[in-house]
């Protein structure tokens, strides 16, 4: 039994539509945390895990505004003496680890304003994490290969034309 052209290329396209969802990467934050700053400079430092060697991560700080902003404002990820990258103010960065291990989030401020505190948030995303498919997008792969089989099953065969 043969599809017609038009069935080949509508089955090949849901294989597709259905192999991409399957296979999409989705990034995952490996560590998250706030804090906060009262009464002058002051650094916070944070340790986290990294699993997957070089990937691609990207630290993020956020100053809140809570109750003021900062004077100054920044983040450092570093691996012992080695510094993956650094920001000052609100803003992300990209870095790629070359080894799994510890590294650390070292986090320096300055409160201003009147009452010279300030909140702030630090995130480290692990951008090429792969995506783990949740079982209703196996149900729906099932469901979609079971409809195309029987499609191909029902089908009446084709009969042969004699030339002459």
């Amino acid at each position: 039994m043969k599809l017609s052209a038009a069935s080949s290329l509508r089955a090949g396209a849901l294989m597709l539509a259905l192999a991409g969802s399957l296979g999409s990467a989705q990034a995952q934050d490996i560590f998250e945390t706030s804090g906060t700053m009262i009464g002058g400079a002051q650094f916070a430092s944070y340790t986290f895990e990294i699993t997957d060697a070089g990937a691609d991560y990207m630290a993020s700080l956020l100053d809140y505004v809570f109750p003021s902003s900062f004077d100054v404002l920044g983040l450092a990820i570093t691996q012992g003496a080695d510094m993956l990258g650094s920001i000052q103010g609100s803003g992300s960065f990209m870095f790629s680890p070359l080894e799994t291990g510890t590294y650390t989030a070292l986090v320096f401020g300055d409160p201003g304003g009147m009452f010279d505190a300030g909140s702030y948030g630090v995130t480290v995303t692990n951008l090429s994490a792969a995506a783990v498919p949740e079982p209703q997008t196996w149900a729906l792969l099932a469901t979609g290969l079971g409809l195309v089989g029987i499609a191909v099953r029902r089908r009446e065969p084709m009969k042969a034309v004699q030339a002459g």
